[in-house]
């Protein structure tokens, strides 16, 4: 059984959550380190304990049920793994609220002035600092420090302000936001963009990216290697 589960593992795209749909970010070591910090150790246990069943040859979908049961009570859920062999774990977004008219017209705002998600900023605190803007054609887009939010986001502007469609503007900037934790852990991504109009993913299950060359190589070998010394550090 578990030769077949490690055959499985082996195909699976990065990000695949073996959990029930739901409207999920996938956060990796990193994020479950920066909670430790503030006094929240149970993601960090729950990685722990996932590492230890993983090498047991213990099948995906019982590291998933099993580390869930641990994070009950709090906004995560369980422990999976990619076909990089990196852990990541679930923070629901359903309580992430976008703030309609927060960027400037023709300007910029941060994304925690954008989208309120307390939970996420804990434990990702490098994404509060990202600018947020809207483009200047139909897709929305990550470069560098800078989100820009396609078009069809936006329903206008008033009183100096571009007013974005709630529920399609926190499906896009969650999106986004997904590929700057990617890039944050050292995890490559496919750049499926949300770009149709539509919620895209998001109102049904969580993303299912698969590995691309984002970035340099050398980058992400340094960021997922800072991800694992942060993780030993608290271990």
């Amino acid at each position: 059984m578990a030769d077949k589960d490690k055959g499985a593992e082996q195909s699976a795209p990065n990000f695949v959550s073996t959990a029930p749909p739901a409207a999920a970010m996938f956060l990796g070591v990193r994020a479950a380190v920066n909670p430790k910090k503030a006094g929240e150790d149970r993601p960090l246990k729950a990685i722990r304990k996932a590492e230890r069943m993983r090498v047991k040859g213990v099948s995906q979908s019982d590291i998933h049920a099993q580390t869930s049961k641990m994070l009950e009570g709090t906004p995560y859920s369980g422990v999976t793994y990619g076909a990089d062999k990196m852990p990541r774990f679930e923070l629901e977004d359903a309580s992430a609220k976008v703030k309609a008219a927060a960027i400037p017209k023709g300007g910029k705002a941060f994304a925690a002035d954008v989208l309120d998600h307390p939970e996420l900023y804990k434990a990702v605190p490098e994404l509060k600092h990202l600018s947020v803007s809207k483009s200047a054609n139909s897709g929305s887009q990550i470069a560098g420090d800078e989100i820009k939010l396609s078009q069809k986001v936006f329903s206008g502007s008033i009183v100096g302000r571009e007013i974005m469609h709630s529920a399609l503007g926190k499906s896009h900037l969650l999106h986004e936001l997904q590929h700057a934790v990617q890039d944050i852990e050292g995890v490559p991504h496919r750049d499926g963009r949300v770009d149709e109009g539509g919620l895209g993913n998001r109102g049904r299950r969580t993303h299912s990216l698969r590995p691309r060359n984002r970035g340099s190589v050398a980058a992400r070998v340094r960021a997922r290697s800072a991800a694992l010394s942060s993780f030993r550090q608290w271990s």
